[in-house]
């Protein structure tokens, strides 16, 4: 995830790229990848929610914040789990963006 800026208001894409932890490439989980969004505060604004995939291995997810939403750095976690079992891939990244 890469940091930027934005205004409240603004809808903001929270971008992921899911590359399997053996090649480093681009793939597609056979789970759903996951968002969690919170506010400088800690409060939570985003639990959960499944990403929308834009091409092989790439998601995005679409966040609407309003002229209220508090101004500072959002935490944002991806999560994604591959497989089932002992053979299971886990896939955690963490980024985030500043509302001015």
């Amino acid at each position: 995830m890469v940091t930027r800026h934005w205004q409240r208001g603004d809808t903001v894409p929270i971008w992921a790229e899911i590359r399997d932890p053996d090649t480093n490439d681009l793939t597609d989980p056979s789970e759903d990848v996951k968002l969690s969004l919170t506010d400088p505060s800690g409060t939570v604004k985003v639990d959960n929610q499944t990403m929308t995939k834009s091409a092989v291995g790439k998601y995005v997810y679409y966040w609407t914040s309003s002229a209220s939403d508090a101004i500072g750095w959002y935490k944002a976690k991806v999560t994604v789990q591959d497989g089932t079992g002992a053979g299971a891939k886990y896939v955690i990244e963490y980024g985030g963006f500043i509302l001015e």
